[in-house]
This record gives structure tokens, sequence and C-alpha cells, in this order.
């Protein structure tokens, strides 16, 4: 352990040889070059996409039926008002559209970085 503390404890600077970046930069490109790129899962993409109308038209139809019928038998006047607010419909319809957003994003992503795929 003496040994490690006095090379790094000296104050000689290490640096890399001259050519060192040059040549650690072409091995890293021709490694890069010579991997087939990654194709964009085009068939997870649309299945789901084509599942997002499904999701969506049960969290508007079983949330509604099953969580306020359970709720409004337990909970006041007020609280049952509150709950059966049309807001909290748009709410649960933008929760359940957002994994389309987000693949409509990962598709963009793979976009920009020039994937043809």
């Amino acid at each position: 352990m003496d040994d490690l503390d006095s090379i790094l404890s000296s104050e000689e600077l290490l640096e890399p040889s001259s050519g060192f970046t040059t040549e650690a930069m072409s091995c890293l490109q021709s490694e890069a070059a010579s991997l087939p790129a990654i194709p964009f899962p085009w068939r997870r993409f649309v299945l789901a996409l084509a599942m997002s109308p499904v999701q969506t038209s049960l969290v508007v139809r079983l949330v509604p039926a099953v969580f306020f019928d359970r709720l409004l038998l337990r909970v006041t006047t007020a609280w049952s008002a509150l709950l059966a607010d049309p807001a909290l419909h748009t709410a649960l319809l933008a929760a359940s559209l957002s994994p389309v957003g987000t693949l409509l994003l990962v598709w963009f992503s793979f976009w920009l970085a020039g994937d043809e795929g």
C-alpha cells in the first residue's frame, strides 16, 4: 500500500503518450462501425399503439364503474360530487393516453438519431 500511496501522492503529472488519444479514438470508431445498427422495434411500437385505445376505453369505463360505485356508498355527498367531477375523467383519459405520447417520443428520438430502421 505504501508504493501506491507514494505514486498517488507524487506531484509528477502522468500524461498519456502523444498518439494515445488518436489511437484510442480510431479503435473506438472502427468497433462502432463494425457493429450492426439497432433497428427500431416497429412490431412492439404498433402493438402498443394498437392497445392504447383498448387501455383508454377500459380506464374510462371501468374506473367509474368499479371505484365510483364503491366510493359513493362510503363517502358523503360532498365527496361524491368531487369524485364525479368531469375534470377527473379528463385526467384519467390523459393518463391513459400517455403511453402513446411516450412511444411517439421514443420514435422521434430514434428519428433524430438518424435510425432509418
